[in-house]
Order: C-alpha cells, then sequence, then structure tokens
C-alpha cells in the first residue's frame, strides 16, 4: 500500500462531513444521539430561534455547520426554495 493511499484512506475516515448532496442538518440529525435529535427538530421548528444560534451550539460541538445551511433547510416547510429534506 502506497502512502499516497494510506493518506487519502485517513481522510475518508476523518470526513466530518455529509457525503454527497445530503442536507447538512440532515446528516447532523443522524449523528447525533435521539435525545439530542428531538431536541434540535424541535429547536429547528421553532421561529424564535436564530439559525446562527443553532450553528454557533453546533459548532461548538464539532459540527461545520453554518447558519445558512439551516436557514435552507427551514425553508423546506414554507415551500420556498429550500433542502430537499422531508
Amino acid at each position: 500500500m502506497s502512502d499516497l493511499f494510506s493518506d487519502l484512506d485517513n481522510l475518508t475516515k476523518q470526513s466530518k462531513g455529509p457525503k454527497n448532496k445530503q442536507c447538512t442538518v440532515d446528516w447532523v440529525l443522524n449523528e447525533v444521539d435521539e435525545e439530542s435529535r428531538e431536541k434540535l427538530v424541535f429547536l429547528l421548528d421553532q421561529d424564535h430561534i436564530s439559525s446562527a444560534a443553532i450553528s454557533k451550539v453546533l459548532l461548538s460541538h464539532g459540527f461545520d455547520i453554518q447558519y445558512s445551511s439551516i436557514i435552507r433547510h427551514r425553508r423546506r416547510l414554507k415551500g420556498n426554495v429550500g433542502c430537499k429534506c422531508p
């Protein structure tokens, strides 16, 4: 096995983001425990909690997610241009 292959393999294992075109919020929801998932879903559906505040908390816990991804995810419920998550 070449050094290049080993380094590339390590990068694959270290990936901390969604694969392909998966919604970043959906990816985070699949990475957290059930209790955190339920709380995050609840917060995402609340208009009075800013996307920036949610992003800040997730970033502090190692999730590389921007507030704009959360905004796009939230728009899925309003029929505007948003992510494709159900």
